[in-house]
């Protein structure tokens, strides 16, 4: 099998997104789970791994936890993905094949907003904030022991300026307070990335800044070609 440059959304129930993939699977009646149908079939000669959306904690006494699949849980999907290249690849082949791909991460903005609906208060923002990177630095060691070696963590965006948050607030302008808490974890979160820099010597490591940019458009949007922002 000639394989393509395939992406893989590790947070959608790890349904991949496959380009140009065979479908063999297609007329077969099956009941085995979606994933397990396309996996059998794709060895990518590139995968990029997205980890994204999802609540660094798992916090199940909140409502909306059902929308989002948590951090935990989509890296025991991608450990799913890893078994299965090393049972076709064998574990060297596996180790190399993983170590040329991406590992998006986006993740912390629905903690910020849990901590904003007063779900978790009662500690400081400063701690939780702290508890967040702590956790999600377990969990990129994770990865790493699993064969992921570069990284691309995405910093968050004014988490305050969202319309959820804006409506809450009667100018209807952002909320302040959830930005600072949003700074805060940009804070954290760039620590916390020297610290693992310096622990994991063969990890590539990027971390891209969000917030000046977006905050920016949108405390002066007429300098991006905007006469107001939503």
């Amino acid at each position: 099998m000639h394989s393509t440059d395939t992406y893989m959304d590790i947070n959608i129930h790890l349904k991949l997104r496959v380009m140009q993939q065979p479908r063999r699977w297609a007329a077969k009646s099956t009941a085995l789970p979606f994933y397990r149908l396309r996996l059998k079939y794709i060895i990518p000669l590139r995968c990029q791994f997205r980890f994204w959306w999802g609540r660094i904690f798992n916090i199940t006494s909140n409502p909306l936890n059902t929308q989002s699949i948590p951090l935990w849980q989509q890296v025991e999907y991608y450990l799913k993905v890893h078994e299965h290249l090393t049972k076709r690849l064998g574990s060297a082949h596996a180790q190399k094949h993983l170590s040329k791909s991406l590992f998006f991460i986006v993740f912390g903005s629905n903690n910020i907003l849990d901590y904003s609906r007063s779900i978790d208060q009662n500690k400081p923002p400063k701690m939780h904030v702290n508890q967040m990177t702590t956790l999600l630095k377990a969990k990129l060691k994770i990865l790493h022991t699993h064969g992921a070696r570069k990284f691309m963590v995405v910093g968050l965006p004014p988490v305050g300026c969202c319309p959820a948050q804006r409506i809450q607030n009667e100018t209807r302008g952002c909320r302040e307070d959830t930005n600072t808490w949003t700074v805060m974890y940009k804070e954290a979160l760039e620590s916390m990335s020297q610290e693992l820099k310096s622990e994991v010597k063969d990890m590539s490591y990027s971390y891209s800044h969000t917030y000046p940019l977006i905050h920016g458009f949108i405390q002066d949007p007429a300098s991006n070609g905007t006469a107001t922002f939503p």
